[in-house]
């Protein structure tokens, strides 16, 4: 029968005799992704036609033989290694579309059909590149997370083969769905009928059907990329050869860089080109053949560049290379490389690009802002990018994965699925969340919570890692003694992933992992509308938000603080999902992220330059904004620290210069964090250190054994930890004045709802034994939050009011923020009651002392040395606002000498004849940490607190002579506001 597929007619059309024939074949089924062809292409060739798929026998390429023999099957030539089988699957998917040009009516009806049938009446269509048991297992996955489902369609990849070959395509079925299936199909024009298989079931025939559609990835297949030496990436408009050579020849000099920073450019089928040092390099992502050459003159590393972009790959391999095998990373047998393995940046642990990417196809950190701190981590560690070089490196590895994985994996459908049936089957099942809390300690934390458990299973960080090198995953088991003990455990987890239809390997030993192999972890990272998200606010326009911020509606806001005056009117605040904030002033513009403690500054450009500023950070285009001449600062504390790694020295937890580092991952570093949080007495530390000991393969372990492990612990801590850090101190005199006002303060609880819960408890509490308390709310960090502190310089309060509303919640942040702020902190919110408030830059350390008798006491202990009342120690912050309302950076108030001598010359510049036109900007001011603004006129100066709620009127008293303004700063900096008040009066 002939083909009714529109490439029967191109050189070479779908057959089953030949090797071009059956790939040409698989290239109009369309079933498969680019790379998964390309993988399969290679794994055949490699294998002189013997390689398995982890599927089944399905789409088989057949018996190579003599591969040199196969060059009459396509255009491509001789088919004699992996990149000549690359180059033949290139031409025929360039024939096949040619041939197609668009989808056929048939394949239209088909899916809008497919649309109205799960829509309408629940039932799905679920295609998939295994075989029919395959596609029901997927069906059976989707169901589970997709409501109302009756059943489903199934469409597999040796059907659409047949309806390529045959023009017949065979739909199986699930689910009380045939009569509908023909109702509708036959409604949007198919020739549809009932066909009874031989295994019983009914399935639906489309005679005379003609499948036939474009590839989906053409348009990525066309494009061509390139990236620089600092992983700069430039658009597909802007890729040439002169581009290239470019960046070549401003590519960092060190090497450190210039190990993970070659100068790249490659195309949508794979093929790159890439200048490292002095060689260059050139070979398919997919292919185990790599070409070296040294790198050439501009002239013919140019040639080189432009024939990659045009796509002419014969030319350049016909340059002379030095032609190298090099074998693929090793998985289980039979099992696929994970798709990622074919993108620029390859999962590895060696290099920061891999090991990103290693991170994110892992999955263990699935939020994206977890993804950033986890990527900054890295960074630090590499010691090679900026915060911010090494945020935009993660955001190109998350589209690279993504766009490789494409859908969750079948097999992670199943992995998931099979871990709530081992938990439903009485094993608590641990998961790692995120550095704070291993997989292990998930599952003891739950296995008392499971009805008649009979033992514990988990899978660690590296596990995953695993899964995504090797194609597998070991999972811990152990028993809940006395009631099973760890082989009947272990027996009853290979079960159940069995019955979930994983592929386990186990040998009956108590001691040995349950390993899933092979396993094809793949799943995606979509953030969705949480990385589309935009806010701008200004004085004038007030907070806006997603489809309302567009680039007019930013230099609106920008518009509306140069006709006003005094600093709460000075600035225009622009975030994004991905946390990048541009922040607009009347003379400076700022861009910073809220991970990196990195300040980039310019001088306030001209309005048209402004505007294509605005239009690139709405556009996501941080890298030709960073690519300005910024002036980088780092104020205060270095916010991010690293558990290990080779970065810049940072303010770090002294704790983490013992033998036992916090949060290490053994059971000290795990009690050590413990002991660092500070808000846990002995006794509850001791029994912890019991039962964690006891849980391990070691000997028996007491309380008392428990109690000396935690009293050596605190030891050590209190040996580098001789007073609470400077960072602690302010936040404790922040939940005192807290607690004056009412809002009550909770540290050490077990999760957020917990926090909730305390919080309100402790408010009953009160009320109960003072009916006449006034309690407005309440604010707390759980256990979690305070590890984070001790690991990473981020502390994370929530907070809720009594009676709880959103605005009463927003209220009582706005109160905690201010108080925080006034302590001289660096404090981010960003107004919204469902989110939580973050003190950056903290190093969470105070003596243990013994362990805290409960949290408030440790909360005393830490505010009342130091920090009682009138908060004598702390230092008093002073910022300089020149004319133009852009700020200086924070100054000790204690520097008076170079405070006075700065503010001089920000006085005299409204005095400058230049200006003397310019009636808006004439006001200069002092500001400190206590709220109060000093501000000054050519011959006035006024007093008030800039704050809610502000203690005192404002003042204003006239002045003679520059001297006497000078003089009246010198008393603000040195006897405060009331000294200036005093002053002032006398004046008046």
């Amino acid at each position: 029968m002939t083909s009714p597929h529109p490439t029967a007619s191109t050189a070479q059309p779908p057959d089953r005799s030949s090797f071009a024939g059956r790939l040409m074949l698989q290239v109009a089924a369309g079933m498969e992704e680019m790379d998964r062809l390309q993988w399969k292409v290679v794994d055949w060739v490699e294998s002189g036609g013997r390689a398995e798929r982890a599927d089944g026998d399905l789409g088989d390429l057949g018996d190579l033989g003599d591969l040199g023999d196969l060059g009459e099957a396509g255009e491509a030539g001789e088919v004699g290694d992996a990149d000549d089988a690359l180059l033949l699957l290139e031409d025929l998917v360039r024939a096949h579309d040619a041939a197609v040009g668009e989808r056929s009516e048939d394949t239209v009806a088909l899916l809008q059909a497919f649309g109205e049938l799960q829509g309408e009446h629940g039932i799905l269509a679920v295609s998939s590149d295994m075989d029919r048991r395959g596609a029901h297992a997927a069906g059976e996955a989707l169901s589970c997370v997709v409501p109302d489902v009756r059943g489903w369609l199934t469409l597999e990849q040796t059907a659409v083969e047949e309806a390529v070959l045959t023009g017949r395509l065979v739909l199986g079925t699930a689910g009380p769905v045939v009569d509908t299936a023909l109702a509708v199909l036959c409604a949007h024009g198919l020739a549809a009928a009932v066909l009874s298989t031989p295994d019983g079931d009914d399935a639906v025939v489309l005679d005379g059907f003609v499948y036939a559609s474009p590839r989906d990835d053409a348009g990525a297949l066309a494009a061509v990329h390139m990236r620089g030496p600092r992983f700069e990436v430039v658009q597909t408009s802007g890729v040439s050869s002169a581009t290239f050579l470019s960046l070549l020849t401003g590519r960092p000099g060190t090497s450190a860089s210039a190990a993970v920073a070659p100068v790249r450019v490659w195309n949508g089928f794979g093929w790159l080109l890439e200048a490292d040092g002095d060689t260059l390099r050139f070979r398919h992502l997919r292919s185990p053949w790599s070409y070296t050459a040294p790198l050439g003159g501009d002239g013919e590393t140019g040639e080189l560049v432009d024939a990659l972009i045009a796509g002419d790959i014969r030319k350049l391999r016909a340059h002379p290379w030095e032609r190298s095998h090099s074998q693929q990373p090793s998985r289980a047998p039979g099992s696929a490389r994970h798709p990622s393995s074919g993108t620029v940046y390859p999962p590895d642990r060696r290099t920061l690009p891999g090991s990103m990417m290693l991170m994110v196809a892992s999955g263990i950190s699935r939020s994206y802002d977890d993804l950033q701190a986890e990527a900054l981590l890295l960074a630090d560690g590499h010691g090679v990018l900026t915060p911010e070089e090494a945020l935009l490196l993660l955001d190109d590895v998350l589209t690279l994965h993504d766009e490789a994985v494409g859908t969750f994996s079948t097999d992670f459908f199943r992995a998931m699925t099979a871990f709530q049936s081992v938990h439903d089957h009485g094993l608590a099942m641990g998961l790692p969340a995120g550095r704070s809390t291993t997989a292990r300690e998930s599952a003891d934390q739950v296995v008392d919570l499971v009805p008649g458990a009979v033992g514990r299973a988990w899978a660690e960080r590296r596990s995953f890692e695993q899964a995504v090198l090797t194609g597998s995953l070991p999972v811990a088991v152990g028993g809940a003694d006395p009631i099973k003990d760890s082989t009947d455990a272990a027996a009853l987890a290979a079960d159940v992933f069995r019955d979930g239809g994983l592929d386990v390997r186990w040998d009956g030993s108590a001691h040995s992992r349950v390993v899933l192999e092979p396993l094809d972890w793949a799943l995606t990272h979509d953030a969705g509308e949480e990385l589309t998200l935009r806010r701008v606010w200004g004085p004038g326009t007030g907070m806006l938000a997603d489809e309302q911020v567009t680039p007019e509606s930013v230099l609106a806001a920008v518009h509306s603080i140069d006709g006003r005056r005094g600093p709460a009117h000075r600035r225009v605040e622009v975030w994004t999902g991905q946390g990048w904030q541009l922040e607009v002033e009347r003379s400076v513009v700022r861009l910073t992220h809220v991970r990196s403690p990195r300040v980039h500054t310019r001088r306030r450009p001209s309005p048209n330059v402004l505007g294509e500023w605005i239009d690139a950070f709405l556009a996501g285009r941080i890298a030709d904004l960073l690519a300005h001449d910024w002036e980088v600062s780092t104020p205060g504390i270095v916010a991010k620290r690293r558990k290990g790694g080779r970065g810049p020295a940072t303010r770090m937890h002294p704790a983490f210069s013992t033998a036992h580092p916090p949060g290490d991952g053994s059971l000290e570093g795990t009690l050590m964090l413990d002991v660092a949080i500070g808000v846990h007495d002995v006794s509850t530390l001791s029994t912890e250190a019991a039962e964690r000991a006891g849980s391990t393969d070691e000997a028996d372990s007491t309380e008392e054994q428990g109690t000396s492990l935690v009293d050596d612990l605190i030891r050590l801590h209190d040996e580098v930890v001789e007073g609470a850090d400077s960072s602690v101190g302010p936040i404790m005199a922040a939940f005192a004045a807290l607690e004056k006002r009412g809002i009550l303060v909770v540290l050490g609880a077990a999760d957020v709802q917990y926090g909730h819960d305390q919080g309100i408890e402790r408010v009953g509490a009160l009320i109960a034994e003072d009916p006449g308390a006034t309690v407005r709310g309440y604010v707390f960090s759980h256990d979690q939050d305070l590890a984070r502190a001790v690991q990473d310089g981020e502390l994370l309060i929530g907070f809720g009011a009594v009676p709880a509303t959103r605005s009463a919640d927003a209220a009582i942040a706005a109160e905690a923020v201010a108080a925080l702020r006034a302590q001289g902190l660096d404090v981010e919110w960003d107004g919204h009651a469902g989110s939580r408030i973050t003190v950056d830059h903290v190093v969470w350390a105070a003596p243990a002392d013994g362990g805290a008798d409960d949290a408030q006491t440790w909360l005393r202990g830490c505010s009342d040395d130091e920090h009682d009342g009138a908060d004598q120690s702390r230092v008093r912050t002073v910022w300089l606002t020149d004319r133009w309302g852009s700020e200086s950076d924070g100054a000790a108030a204690s520097d008076a000498t170079g405070i006075v001598q700065a503010f001089a010359v920000l006085y005299g510049a409204l005095f400058d004849e230049a200006y003397a036109d310019d009636a808006e900007h004439t006001v200069v001011a002092v500001t400190d940490s206590d709220g109060w603004a000093l501000e000054f006129g050519q011959a006035s100066a006024s007093l008030e607190n800039v704050e809610a709620n502000a203690p005192a009127p404002s003042l204003r008293g006239a002045l003679t002579d520059r001297a006497e303004a000078l003089a009246l700063v010198e008393t603000f900096l040195s006897g405060g506001a009331e000294a200036v008040r005093a002053g002032l009066r006398a004046q008046s």
